[in-house]
């Protein structure tokens, strides 16, 4: 028996539904899935290595182990709030080796988290008992105060910052309105551990796989409440060195 499959063929001989067919058959697949292979074009080849590289990033953390909403995102899903148009929120994640600046007299900085304020000091004045005359006299040698919405330090733990940061941004851009958020600092201070972590696990990512994840959480969640119809664009550029914005 002679049997045409597309560009394939094959021949068996034999009764039907022998061992012998059985065996031919699988040859024939078995030979057939290797040209397929060998003759795939590069792109798909390529695109089969992006999945499988893609399995073990951010994609493939944000699957095996989604990072859990906020509380506090899940229980605004569906309430419409009125906020302040061009309402702006500044938060300060201070970077550090592990040592609390409040810990160190000497420090030029010092951290209250319960007041959510910063005080920076002269540094060549730290550990001084009195000031010099002239200094006092100019207010050179004055602590300046500055105050934020939100302070972490390395006591706070990724998800944490997340959260945060995040959920007023969502629950907004979920009800229509415009959320931005903006990372800015010195190099080499976090930024990037920030705004992207690590894939390891659900605790390690950072801003922008948590806000993919709670954003398609809290549509999932604000269709159910409310039959709301979403549309999702996404477009990005990196401004890194001589690119201008």
């Amino acid at each position: 028996n002679v049997r045409m499959e597309s560009q394939f063929s094959y021949s068996v001989a034999g009764t039907m539904g022998t061992t012998a067919q059985a065996s031919a058959a699988a040859a024939f697949f078995a030979r057939a899935a290797q040209k397929l292979n060998l003759s795939s074009s590069p792109s798909r080849r390529k695109r089969s290595d992006d999945e499988s590289s893609s399995s073990a990033g951010f994609c493939g953390a944000i699957h095996r182990s989604p990072p859990a909403p906020p509380p506090a995102l899940l229980r605004r899903i569906g309430v419409k709030e009125v906020t302040g148009v061009g309402k702006v929120k500044v938060m300060l994640r201070v970077a550090g080796d592990g040592t609390s600046a409040v810990e160190d007299s000497g420090s030029f900085l010092s951290v209250d988290k319960r007041r959510k304020q910063i005080t920076l000091f002269d540094p060549a004045l730290c550990g001084v008992v009195a000031p010099a005359p002239e200094d006092r006299r100019v207010g050179v040698a004055a602590p300046k105060m500055f105050a934020f919405d939100s302070i972490f330090t390395h006591e706070d733990s990724q998800a944490e910052v997340c959260s945060s940061a995040l959920t007023d941004i969502i629950h907004a851009v979920i009800n229509g309105s415009d959320g931005c958020l903006f990372c800015f600092g010195h190099a080499k201070l976090g930024k990037t551990q920030t705004m992207l972590g690590t894939p390891e696990s659900a605790s390690t990512l950072g801003i922008i796989p948590s806000s993919i994840a709670w954003l398609f959480r809290g549509i999932s969640e604000q269709k159910q409440k409310t039959g709301a119809r979403f549309s999702v664009r996404v477009s990005a550029v990196e401004v890194a060195q001589n690119l201008k914005d």
